[in-house]
């Protein structure tokens, strides 16, 4: 890849003017939706807010939320929609649906709502499993906006320290701090000889960002129009992003600078989506990084489960309900293709069949797509070939520990140690 780097700064200028013709048809679109939309009740209306109300501990009344178990008698008539899985995904887009009037149910296999957001109790201690820290938890940004909105303002979240992560290199902590300016004066200072490869690495990090249009622009679009600009190569003229993601994170950073402390630094948080570095490209790296180094990293006060508790009520308002022990085993379609509903196991040998408008599947690529639609269906669909290279993450042990004592009585600091 010797040379690599600077064809990819040459190259993005290239892109800015594709970018300047795409960015006004994006203008254009968004205005004509504009338009639309202020016909239209939006799900996001800030009158479903409301003032944070105190922090609910007590196990029964949270149970009542997140342990529904599935039973016949509490199906929801005339379903608009079917949720397969609670995770954070299918409570969102259940969510978004019932702010839309819409009556979904949501069926987890799980004893409790809310997939990686879920807890357990251990010896009096609760666990999360999932969640330690999420990023851009701010007012103004959408991530929070949204989450804000469907949990009705009642999601609360609480900052991290400013050195959210450490790294830790046998006996020495590289704090990686908030905001962006402070953690790159950090380095300048701490790597005074490295100055040329950390501003050439913040540098190459922005490119990505002004790119990242991009990452969601295949998503967007039709899948035939996406698959040809893919085949074509055309997409390259539209966003350089594709080509940031095709550079390796290692051999980048490793062209970036000799120092493996500070290579350890620009790629430790690789954990965070589960693929080593010699797997993943730059550019999830360079948004992950950006995620949290913006505004630094926060976690919502109550615990992970939190999430789903607030989110759930958001669906029952609309009529829809989230039922646990569900497991679904089938997604039934009609002749002609088109999804009906689902089948659920009951016990050893019988069944419950439930039908909607809508099936929508939170159970992962893979599980939808060979286990759950039939062979015919999920062959002709189109998804099933281009997703075999997608396979499980990588396993990971946890240990989970508890402390009596306050925070402040242990001196726990409220940051992450890599």
């Amino acid at each position: 890849m010797a040379g690599s780097l600077f064809l990819f700064y040459a190259g993005s200028a290239f892109c800015s003017g594709s970018f300047a013709v795409l960015l006004a048809a994006v203008i254009f679109v968004y205005f004509c939706y504009w338009l639309y939309a202020r016909s239209i009740s939006s799900p996001f209306n800030s009158k479903f807010r409301r003032n944070p109300e105190p922090l609910i501990t007590d196990k029964k009344i949270r149970d009542g939320v997140l342990k529904q178990g599935f039973a016949t008698k509490k199906l929801p008539d005339e379903l608009d929609a079917i949720v397969v899985g609670s995770g954070l995904g299918g409570l969102t887009t259940a969510a978004v649906m019932a702010r839309m009037g819409k009556k979904v149910l949501v069926l987890e296999q799980h004893d409790q709502a809310g997939g990686c957001c879920h807890v357990f109790e251990e010896d009096g201690f609760e666990f999360d499993v999932g969640i330690h820290y999420v990023g851009e938890m701010v007012e103004g940004n959408i991530n929070f906006e949204i989450i804000d909105q469907l949990t009705n303002g009642q999601l609360q979240w609480v900052k991290l320290d400013d050195d959210f992560d450490n790294v830790v290199l046998k006996k020495e902590r590289i704090p990686i701090y908030t905001p962006e300016a402070r953690w790159k004066k950090f380095l300048l200072e701490k790597f005074p000889s490295e100055s040329e490869g950390i501003n050439r690495f913040f540098l190459l990090k922005q490119k990505v960002l002004n790119h990242a249009y991009g990452f969601m622009l295949l998503k967007i679009l039709p899948r035939r129009l996406a698959n040809f600009l893919v085949s074509s190569g055309l997409i390259n003229w539209i966003t350089c992003f594709y080509r940031y993601n095709d550079m390796p994170l290692v051999e980048t950073v490793q062209q970036l600078t000799s120092n493996p402390k500070l290579q350890a630094v620009f790629m430790y948080s690789f954990g965070d989506y589960g693929t080593p570095p010699g797997q993943c490209g730059f550019a999830m790296q360079a948004m992950l990084m950006d995620h949290f180094v913006s505004h630094g990293g926060y976690y919502p006060r109550g615990g992970a489960s939190e999430i789903a508790f607030h989110m759930i009520p958001t669906i029952e308002a609309a009529g829809g309900r989230v039922l646990v022990r569900a497991p679904v085993s089938q997604i039934l379609v009609n002749d002609a293709g088109h999804a009906t509903g689902v089948r659920v196991k009951k016990g050893q040998d019988s069944f419950v069949d439930i039908f909607a408008a809508a099936v929508v599947s939170n159970a992962g690529v893979s599980v939808t797509f060979e286990r759950l639609l039939p062979k015919q269906i999920a062959e002709k669909s189109g998804f099933l070939t281009p997703h075999k290279g997608v396979h499980p993450g990588y396993s990971c042990i946890q240990a989970f520990v508890g402390f009596e004592g306050t925070k402040a009585e242990l001196g726990l600091p409220a940051h992450n140690i890599w």
